[in-house]
C-alpha cells in the first residue's frame, strides 16, 4: 500500500505514520500485522474449512480497501501475493481455486514462495530459495574480495567481510535455522571460504 499524495513532501512521512498506524486496530476477522506500509493478514485454517476461511479472507479484504479509500491511501493488487504455508501433503490438499481471493476485482496471485523484510519464505518453510539466494550473494562478493585482498590490512579484509558476507548470513538466522542439512552445508562453504 502507498500513498498517492505524500511522495516527495516533507510532512509525508509523519502523514503516512498516523495513517498507517491505525490499519492493525480495525476489526478484522484473522490476525493483521504491519511493519511500516507491508501489512499482512494472518491465519491458521484446516483445508476442510477452505471456503469459509476464503469467504472471511475476501471481508477483510474488503474492509482493507474501504479503510485505505476513507483515508485517501492507494492499493496496489498486483503487489499482493497470497502463500500457504504447510507440509508438502497439506498443500496438495488445498483447493486449486485457493488463490480465488479478490481485491479491486483482481483475483489474488498465488505463490510458492515470497519475499518478506528480506527473507524468503516458501510455502513448506524449508527456507532453500532463501539459502540458495544468500549463499550465492556471499560467494559472489567474496569472488570480488578475493580479487582485491592484497590490496587491505587484516583488520581491513575483516570488516569488509563482515559487511558484505557475514550480515547476510546471520541476517533472520533464527528463523531459518532449522533447515536441512543440505542447506547447513552451504552456509559452510561460505563461512570457509571467508576464512581462506
Amino acid at each position: 500500500m502507498a500513498p498517492c499524495y505524500l511522495k516527495g513532501s516533507i510532512l509525508g512521512p509523519d502523514f503516512f505514520d498516523i495513517s498507517m498506524i491505525y490499519l492493525p486496530y480495525l476489526y478484522f476477522v484473522h490476525c493483521m500485522g504491519s511493519y511500516v506500509d507491508d501489512s499482512k493478514l494472518f491465519l491458521s485454517f484446516q483445508v476442510k474449512d477452505y471456503h469459509d476461511v476464503a469467504t472471511q479472507v475476501n471481508d477483510d479484504l474488503k474492509r482493507v480497501v474501504f479503510w485505505c479509500s476513507q483515508n485517501s491511501l492507494l492499493i496496489n493488487p498486483t503487489k499482493m501475493k497470497v502463500l500457504v504455508v504447510g507440509t508438502r501433503q497439506i498443500s496438495q490438499r488445498v483447493p486449486s481455486d485457493m488463490n480465488r481471493l479478490v481485491l479491486f476485482g483482481k483475483e489474488l496471485v498465488h505463490v510458492p514462495s515470497a519475499k518478506d523484510l528480506g527473507l524468503f519464505v516458501d510455502s513448506t518453510l524449508s527456507f532453500d530459495e532463501h539459502i540458495t539466494i544468500i549463499v550465492s550473494s556471499c560467494i559472489a562478493n567474496l569472488v570480488q574480495i578475493n580479487r582485491v585482498k592484497h590490496l587491505f590490512d587484516v583488520k581491513t579484509l575483516e570488516n569488509v567481510i563482515n559487511a558484505l558476507v557475514f550480515c547476510k548470513l546471520f541476517y533472520c538466522s533464527t528463523v531459518w535455522s532449522g533447515t536441512s542439512k543440505k542447506n547447513v552445508k552451504k552456509l559452510q562453504c561460505v563461512h570457509n571460504f571467508a576464512a581462506r
